[in-house]
């Protein structure tokens, strides 16, 4: 119960660092390192089921995937993964940790990237710590300027998935894609 009162959820103790689980819990080693290794083997279950097959249409599994890394944490991270013309996973990657409400990227670092690995599509996908998955007009444009940098070169964006607390917004349900 303490875990839940300082967290507020399962996912956010699951998502929570060693160093701050082990504060709230200082006379259990065993048990932080027991929701340690709980948290890291549904990440690896769920690594293993978005490896098996073509990610789109469904995004259910992914979306549970990002969650596990970004619904909580105190800053805004981009990830980006690198999808076959098939849509299998070629390789999912941190390319940014900003700051409170923002990160920066550059268009050219995820179609240069994308190119690199022989990619012909990306997914985007970041985190709100304010929790609201909303898109911000900075979202919308950068996923804009994505797509049309990687449009002539055959790489496409699928998707952008905005992770909140507890919820997502999909940019292709939403009508941005």
């Amino acid at each position: 119960m303490l875990l839940l009162a300082e967290f507020g959820s399962v996912s956010a103790v699951l998502g929570a660092r060693r160093s701050r689980l082990a504060a709230c819990l200082p006379s259990h080693p065993a048990i932080v390192a027991l929701l340690v290794s709980a948290a890291t083997a549904m990440r690896h279950g769920l690594a293993e089921q978005i490896l098996v097959g073509p990610l789109l249409p469904d995004l259910r599994t992914v979306v549970d995937y990002l969650r596990i890394d970004l619904e909580h944490l105190p800053f805004e991270r981009v990830r980006v993964l690198y999808l076959s013309a098939r849509h299998h996973l070629i390789s999912d990657e941190i390319v940014c940790d900003g700051g409170l409400g923002s990160a920066d990227i550059a268009p050219r670092q995820v179609v240069g990237r994308a190119l690199e690995l022989a990619a012909a599509g990306v997914v985007l996908a970041h985190n709100h710590p304010s929790g609201d998955p909303t898109p911000s007009q900075a979202d919308i444009e950068l996923t804009r300027h994505v797509a049309a940098a990687g449009q002539p070169l055959g790489v496409s964006v699928l998707e952008h998935i905005v992770i909140g607390f507890g919820e997502h917004r999909s940019f292709r349900a939403l009508g941005f894609l």
